[in-house]
C-alpha cells in the first residue's frame, strides 16, 4: 500500500536496524527468506502464527517459516490481529497505537480500526507503540504475504490471560481472520543451555502447548490463545539465534527463536483425527497379513501426541483398550502401537482373524497435555474435574490408574468416580494421601465404525 499522508501515521521505528531500511533492500530480503521455505499444498489456512520478534538477521528464517504457510492465503486473509508484549513502555491492559497506518520501507499497512473500537481490554496508547520493535518486525512478511490485509496490532502489558483471551476471542472472526502472536522463547542463555530448552519445547508442541501459549518465556507469557478454537501443529522450525548468525557463545539479541503453526480448529482436527482412526484399522489388518499400510504423511501426523485407541466388536462388547497419557512419540506411531495393542494384548482381547476386522469399531481418542488438580483436602478435587467432559489421572508413588471421559456414563460424580479410580490403581476406595496426584484432560473422539455399525 503506498503511503497516504493525510492519515495517522505510526512511522517505521527500528528499521535499518532490526531489519533493512531501504525499500529494496528490505523487499530483496524478506522474499529471499520466503523462497527458502517449502509450502505443501493444502486446503487448511493456518487460523494462528507464533512467530519471533528478534532482528532479521537472528530470526528471519524463522519467522518467515510460518509466514511462508499464509502465501497460499492471501485471497482470503483479509485481516491480521497483531499481538506482541510492550518493551519500551509500561502498558496497563493492551494498547492499541491509536492511527489509521503502520509504516515501513514497503509502503503503509492498514489499521483496522473498526475492530479495535469493538473490543474489550483495549485502550488507545501511541506512546507504548512509538518504539516498540515486536509488532514492527512482523509487518514486512505480513506486506509480502498478505498485502491487501488490515491489522489489528495490539501492544500487551499487565492483563490477565483470561483479559487476553477475551479480547483476542472477540477479534477471533472467521476464515478472513489470522492471529499473530509475536514472542520469542528465552533470552541470553548460552548455547548449550539453549539446546536443552528447545528438547523440553521446541520439539513437542502439543505437550508444551500450556507453557508457550499461557505461561511461555518472557514475551509470550500472555499471549494465550482460545483452545477450544485451535488445533495445534508442531513447530515449523526451531533455532538459536547463534546458530542462524554462526557462532555458539552467548546470544546477545533474539535469544532462541520458533515459529509455530495453528491451523483451523474444527476442521483441521477432524481431518487429522479420520485419518489416524483408519489408519488403526488398517495396522490390525496388516499384523492379520492383509499387507504393508502406508501411514499417513505429514507434519501434523509427524508430531508427538498421546492416544488411547478402543476397539469394540458391533454388539459393544469391548476388545481392548490400549493408550498413552503423555506424547512421547509421534501420533502416527502412538496409533499404530496402540491400535496393535488395543486389538491383541488387552487381557479382555478377544481371537481374531482378518476377516472380522471390518466389523470391529476403532474410537481413537487425542488427548490434551495433562493439568494438575489442586487440592487441600480429597473434596477439593472436585472442583477442579468437570463431569462428562474431563479424564482423570490419578498417580500415588507406583500406583496409577485413568478413566477417559467416557467413562463418566458409569459414575454420578466425582467421588464415585475416585474411589473406583482408586480401586483401579490398586488402593482401597477409602485411600487418601498428601502425596496424591490428580490430573485432568480433555480428549478430541474419533470413531472409524465397523462394517455393521454403519448406517445402511
Amino acid at each position: 500500500m503506498k503511503r497516504q499522508e493525510h492519515l495517522r501515521v505510526r512511522e517505521p521505528a527500528v528499521a535499518g536496524f532490526f531489519y533493512p531500511g531501504d525499500e529494496d533492500a528490505l523487499s530483496r530480503g524478506v522474499d529471499a527468506y520466503l523462497a527458502e521455505v517449502p509450502v505443501a499444498e493444502t486446503r487448511v489456512c493456518p487460523k494462528a502464527l507464533i512467530v519471533p520478534h528478534a532482528g532479521f538477521v537472528y530470526s528471519g528464517p524463522i519467522a518467515a517459516s510460518a509466514f511462508a504457510r499464509l502465501r497460499p492465503f492471501a485471497g482470503v486473509v483479509r485481516r491480521v490481529v497483531l499481538v506482541a508484549p510492550a518493551h519500551r513502555a509500561f502498558v496497563d491492559g493492551m494498547a492499541a497505537p491509536g492511527v489509521e497506518l503502520l509504516r515501513t520501507p514497503l509502503g503503509d499497512v492498514r489499521v483496522a480500526t473498526d475492530v479495535l473500537a469493538t473490543l474489550p481490554n483495549v485502550h488507545d496508547d501511541a506512546r507504548a507503540h512509538a518504539r516498540e520493535h515486536a509488532l514492527e518486525v512482523e509487518l514486512p512478511f505480513l506486506q509480502r504475504v498478505v498485502p491487501d490485509a488490515e491489522i489489528v496490532p495490539l501492544a500487551v502489558g499487565r492483563a490477565t490471560p483470561d483479559e487476553v483471551a477475551e479480547t483476542l476471542g472477540a477479534a477471533y472472526g472467521g476464515r478472513e481472520t489470522v492471529l499473530v502472536v509475536s514472542s520469542d522463547l528465552s533470552h541470553y542463555l548460552p548455547y548449550a543451555e539453549g539446546r536443552g530448552r528447545r528438547r523440553d519445547r521446541g520439539e513437542d508442541p502439543r505437550a508444551r502447548r500450556a507453557s508457550l501459549l499461557r505461561r511461555g518465556v518472557r514475551g509470550g507469557r500472555h499471549q494465550r490463545l482460545a483452545r477450544a478454537r485451535a488445533a495445534p501443529r508442531p513447530a515449523r522450525r526451531a533455532a538459536r539465534s547463534s546458530e542462524l548468525r554462526g557462532h555458539r557463545g552467548l546470544a546477545r539479541r533474539g535469544g532462541r527463536v520458533r515459529s509455530v503453526c495453528i491451523l483451523r480448529g474444527r476442521r483441521a482436527r477432524m481431518m487429522h483425527g479420520r485419518e489416524l482412526a483408519k489408519f488403526a484399522r488398517e495396522k490390525v489388518r496388516e499384523a492379520l497379513g492383509a499387507g504393508l499400510v502406508r501411514p499417513p504423511e505429514g507434519a501434523g501426523f509427524d508430531a508427538p501426541g498421546a492416544t488411547f485407541v478402543t476397539v469394540k466388536w458391533p454388539d459393544g462388547r469391548l476388545q481392548g483398550c490400549i493408550g498413552s497419557l503423555e506424547p512421547r512419540r509421534a501420533i502416527v506411531r502412538d496409533v499404530a502401537h496402540n491400535a496393535l495393542a488395543a486389538t491383541f494384548d488387552d487381557p479382555r482381547a478377544s481371537p481374531i482373524a482378518l476377516d472380522d476386522v471390518d466389523d470391529l469399531d476403532f474410537e481413537l481418542s487425542i488427548l490434551s497435555p495433562l493439568e494438575r488438580v489442586p487440592w487441600d483436602t480429597e473434596a477439593d478435587v472436585a472442583r477442579g474435574i468437570q463431569v462428562g467432559k474431563h479424564g482423570v489421572l490419578l498417580v500415588w508413588k507406583s500406583h496409577r490408574a485413568t478413566y477417559l471421559p467416557a467413562m463418566w456414563e458409569h459414575f454420578r460424580d466425582v467421588p464415585e468416580l475416585l474411589a473406583s479410580l482408586k480401586e483401579k490403581a490398586g488402593l482401597a476406595p477409602t485411600f487418601w494421601a498428601p502425596d496424591v496426584e490428580i490430573y485432568r484432560y480433555t480428549v478430541e473422539k474419533h470413531v472409524d465404525p465397523g462394517e455393521r455399525s454403519r448406517p445402511s
